[in-house]
């Protein structure tokens, strides 16, 4: 079986506290939310929490709403988790029931008179279902009472063994009724079958500077229709606050807010510029006048990040920087100087001597060989040795 449990709160404390007050001894009270999905069905025994009765082919349905548990006759719904007796102070004092529709109140029991003493409370169609004076019907016979008897629950207790054991407690619903029910009270514990107290933020997490710029705000939903709610806004995670132990500077915001007409609040928050939060959850918790139920207490928390922390300057972004240059193709590149196979070389070449310091530069090439001009220039210089040489024997002869 699943179960939804809700932890004491700011207006569930009042409960938990009146019942210290109250005594030791005294169990504390449970409060449940019940879908359909959290039925079970009857085996050879009573299972404990919620579960459908066996009611043999003719069975009917059960779907949750948003207005509660919507049950289809016939069926019965049962749950096998309740004290086994006082069934006078339970009945008189610990039974409420909230529903719409035509619904009966049942109490299976064993009254311990024997092998047939198993049977069903139920009170008559006149009498409340917490009235425990008034008409109640037994569903099988038992002792000196037929099936279908009618007496006060009162007679009915008087008649049992002392050791008669309360096996259950629930609702029956006759065929071709459709009934919404929406709570049922039972041993000091309630049992919810509509959608429980919701909070939404519009941001549920900011900074500081956001905080005090836009404030943050929550919208409450389900709660019970109330005339207002007190509406707190303490440090911390909601389930690790103290509620009970809070002192007056624990509270960083008070708020009385009147209620919608459907049940729903919006709670808005924002601080001054001087006031100082630290980064963390904060809970933002609302209960209604109606302090007898779970139903009173909604409750979210948002979070402040980045409170006292400038914003980081984001990396650039990677398409911007400057691309870097290709390397260049290497089809462009000079190609190195091949080495000469020196089975290549021209033996013919001179090689090239180094001219001394102050030398004549040598003139540039004409193109022409130079082998015949040399031989010409040596002729020459052979003939004109030749002519003076005559010249002067003529000389010598004249005298």
């Amino acid at each position: 079986m699943k179960f939804s449990r809700i932890i004491a709160s700011t207006g569930a404390v009042a409960l938990v506290a009146a019942s210290v007050l109250l005594g030791a001894g005294v169990a504390q009270a449970a409060d449940y939310f019940v879908t359909a999905d959290d039925f079970g069905v009857e085996g050879d025994s009573y299972p404990q929490g919620w579960f459908v009765g066996d009611m043999g082919p003719q069975t009917g349905s059960i779907q949750s709403t948003p207005d509660g548990l919507e049950i289809t006759g016939p069926l019965q719904i049962l749950n096998g988790t309740t004290p086994s007796t006082d069934i006078l102070g339970l009945v008189g004092n610990d039974l409420d029931l909230r529903h719409t529709g035509t619904a009966t109140f049942q109490i299976p029991v064993y009254t311990g008179t024997g092998a047939n003493g198993f049977t069903t409370f139920r009170p008559a169609p006149s009498t409340l279902p917490w009235n425990p004076n008034g008409d109640w019907i037994t569903s099988q016979a038992w002792g000196g009472y037929a099936k279908g008897a009618t007496a006060s629950l009162t007679e009915f207790a008087a008649a049992m063994d002392p050791g008669y054991t309360i096996l259950a407690f629930g609702l029956f619903v006759n065929a071709g009724d459709v009934v919404t029910v929406q709570q049922i009270e039972w041993a000091g514990d309630t049992h919810y079958f509509v959608p429980g107290p919701t909070g939404v933020f519009d941001i549920s997490v900011l900074s500081l500077d956001d905080l005090r710029k836009n404030g943050v705000s929550v919208t409450f939903t389900n709660l019970p229709k109330s005339l207002w709610a007190w509406c707190n806004i303490v440090a911390g995670e909601y389930e690790a606050i103290d509620w009970p132990n809070l002192d007056d500077e624990d509270f960083i915001s008070k708020q009385q807010i009147d209620l919608n007409e459907d049940g729903s609040l919006t709670v808005t928050y924002q601080p001054g510029a001087d006031v100082e939060l630290a980064d963390g959850p904060y809970t933002v918790a609302c209960f209604t006048s109606e302090v007898d139920s779970a139903l009173n207490t909604a409750h979210a928390t948002f979070t402040i990040a980045e409170a006292n922390e400038e914003t980081p300057v984001p990396p650039a972004d990677e398409g911007d920087e400057e691309a870097p240059l290709p390397p260049a193709d290497e089809g462009d590149e000079e190609a190195p100087a091949l080495p000469v196979d020196e089975g290549d070389e021209d033996e013919s070449a001179v090689p090239v001597v180094a001219a001394p310091k102050n030398a004549t530069p040598a003139l540039a090439a004409t193109g022409v060989d130079g082998g015949p001009l040399a031989l010409a220039a040596f002729l020459l210089v052979l003939g004109g040795l030749g002519v003076t040489a005559v010249a002067t024997r003529r000389t010598v002869s004249a005298r």
